[in-house]
């Protein structure tokens, strides 16, 4: 394979250039050269763009390095902000937010057999007394029963 070139080289070359260059770095498997090209990362003793991809994953950046427990913390920030959205009223600190999936945050999904987290009673506030973990069809049935304000064939 050829000499890839460097960043010199790159930066003196025309815009056209510069597209066939970063080309050839993505065919090498490298970042291509970028405003950081081989400074040292402030968080890695690394150099552009032989060790570290540019939009790889910087686990060390995480609140939670637990993959798991970063996934809950995103559901959790997420549910709050649709919560506040809806301008519906939150209680749940992180805390009950993870003991209320606890045991079930596996069985989450799009499915309607997948698990949700919904309000017992939907006036009052997301509270650690007021959340469950049901079913995604029980609860788009009790959604249906309280805009209709009458049962449905769910149940």
């Amino acid at each position: 394979m050829a000499q890839l070139p460097t960043y010199e080289e790159y930066m003196a070359s025309t815009r056209d250039q510069r597209g066939r260059i970063r080309n050839q770095y993505k065919a090498a498997g490298i970042a291509a050269p970028h405003a950081s090209f081989g400074r040292v990362h402030k968080y890695k003793d690394s150099h552009y763009p032989e060790d570290h991809a540019m939009h790889a994953d910087r686990p060390y950046r995480w609140h939670f390095q637990d993959p798991i427990l970063r996934e809950q913390h995103f559901a959790y920030n997420k549910a709050k902000a649709q919560a506040r959205f809806r301008k519906e009223e939150w209680e749940l600190s992180l805390e009950d937010y993870f003991d209320a999936w606890a045991g079930s945050w596996h069985l989450r999904g799009r499915a309607s057999h997948n698990m949700v987290m919904t309000r017992r009673d939907p006036e009052l506030a997301w509270s650690p007394a007021n959340v469950e973990i049901i079913p995604r069809y029980e609860s788009i049935c009790r959604i249906a029963e309280q805009r209709r304000g009458q049962p449905t064939k769910c149940r």
